[in-house]
């Protein structure tokens, strides 16, 4: 149970961070251009 619950945490903050990169690097992209 407990492995599961800490599994989809894991995949959660994944998804977040991999946001958090796409949002930075659309807004780098509009800062260079």
């Amino acid at each position: 149970f407990l492995q599961e619950e800490l599994h989809s945490i894991v995949i959660e903050s994944n998804q977040e961070v991999n946001l958090r990169e796409k949002l930075l690097e659309n807004s780098i992209e509009k800062l260079i251009h």
